[in-house]
């Protein structure tokens, strides 16, 4: 009895002991203040879906992006326009032209590029009948996003309006705190029900009655130094993932009830980032909805993948490889086709159409249980396209017919790997391993 007291005791400082540094301002520390060593971080495909646990320990502590220091009651943080009336700093220049609305995060705000309304608004041709108002808002989720254009577009006469957003909006509307309170909604019947609000006048009224549920700091960190992450099979992770999806369609489907009763025009701008975007499947449920709601859509995916220099370029030609944000050249396509939009009626007739008929003919490559999903995985890879290539030759049958063999193959991995909770890479190896051995017994 006296061996398991002592031990506890001993357990309770070390404890102890840790918070105090890992809270404290020592330099010498400061490796061990990561919010990711401590926090449940669920896992996905390519970036991992961070909780309210991670942001309140990144505010704890005392990372670089800080709150606002007078926190919006309705929206948490803003942009460029008045907190008050919300009218956009720049509506005077405006001057009688139909005023174009775009929303959406930083995407649309833009990070180190030129931006949209520099694009457009400096096109005579363009700003002769139109003038573009940015109110894309850095770090905003598509909760922030759809509270906002609600409240600013009825501001305007007749504005055209894009409903932005980008496709990882969607993670950060099941959170009640990233660098700052923010919004949320919750599903109460399948409606939307508004919560967090209004603010606290500051985030360290919210912090302090909201701090993160960890017994011991220390041994999450020991935890978390092996993995800090949900598994994808995992339970916990599959329910907030169908929470996410449930959620996040219940407000595209409100943004759009509200675009139609108020905006005479309007397209969804839907960014997706170059890097792995086969395999997102949020752009799945999003292209879906829009899809199924018959609502007008704009995906950056199309623009760059339709465009002649995608197979011939690096992806930080449309995305910077430091924040991966679009660069200027991406936000021309982009705007080129905002600008077809608004000012080639025949080509707005149109383009709808053809939105659909292209998903249509590439929607099962989002699908991993179909094999038109790793055909697609196996086509960007060049090292393994040559091998397609030596494959089909020795086999004397076409490169498709051998192309389609491995991706049957590499589905069979993927499926057997989500059934045992394992990577890819693993399972490749087991079945290596097997392999190897039936050949020894025969």
């Amino acid at each position: 009895m006296l061996v398991l007291i002592s031990t506890a005791a001993v357990l309770v400082l070390c404890e102890l002991v840790f918070q105090k540094i890992i809270f404290s301002d020592w330099e010498k520390a400061e490796f061990l203040r990561e919010p990711g060593a401590y926090a449940n971080i669920y896992a996905d495909d390519h970036e991992e879906i961070f909780t309210d646990e991670y942001w309140l320990l990144y505010y704890l502590f005392d990372k670089e992006f800080k709150p606002p220091s007078n926190p919006h009651p309705i929206f948490g943080w803003v942009g460029k326009f008045d907190r008050l009336s919300l009218t956009h700093n720049d509506k005077d220049k405006v001057k009688g032209r139909i005023p174009v609305l775009l929303f959406g995060d930083s995407f649309s705000h833009c990070v180190g590029a030129k931006c949209f309304e520099e694009i457009l608004n400096e096109d005579s041709t363009f700003a002769s009948k139109y003038y573009l108002l940015n109110y894309g808002v850095g770090g905003y989720g598509v909760d922030q996003i759809y509270l906002l254009a609600n409240e600013v577009i009825p501001l305007y006469n007749q504005p055209i309006v894009f409903f932005g957003m980008l496709t990882r909006d969607m993670d950060r509307s099941i959170l009640k705190f990233r660098t700052g309170q923010k919004p949320y909604f919750e599903l109460d019947n399948n409606k939307l029900n508004l919560k967090g609000v209004p603010m606290e006048p500051k985030a360290s009224y919210y912090v302090e009655n909201h701090l993160p549920d960890i017994t011991s700091y220390l041994f999450r960190y020991m935890r978390n130094s092996m993995s800090n992450f949900i598994p994808k099979n995992d339970p916990r992770n599959i329910e907030m993932k169908n929470n996410l999806i449930s959620l996040n369609e219940e407000i595209i489907s409100s943004a759009h009830k509200m675009l139609k009763s108020n905006v005479v025009n309007y397209r969804f701008l839907v960014f997706s980032p170059v890097f792995n975007s086969e395999s997102e499947w949020r752009e799945k449920v999003i292209r879906d909805l829009l899809e199924e709601e018959e609502a007008s859509y704009i995906f950056t995916k199309d623009l760059y993948q339709a465009d002649s220099n995608y197979y011939n370029v690096p992806t930080s030609f449309y995305e910077s490889p430091e924040h991966g944000h679009p660069t200027d050249y991406q936000n021309e396509l982009i705007c080129d086709e905002i600008w077809k939009c608004l000012l080639d009626s025949a080509y707005e007739s149109v383009v709808d159409s053809l939105n659909s008929a292209h998903y249509a003919s590439i929607r099962n490559e989002y699908d991993m249980d179909h094999v038109d999903h790793y055909i697609l995985q196996i086509k960007k890879d060049k090292t393994w396209m040559r091998s397609i290539k030596e494959k089909a030759a020795q086999k004397n049958i076409s490169i498709d017919s051998m192309l389609k063999l491995d991706a049957t193959w590499l589905k069979s991995i993927d499926l057997k790997a989500r059934e045992l909770g394992i990577s890819r890479d693993s399972m490749m190896h087991v079945e290596a391993d097997w392999a190897l051995k039936q050949s020894l017994n025969n």
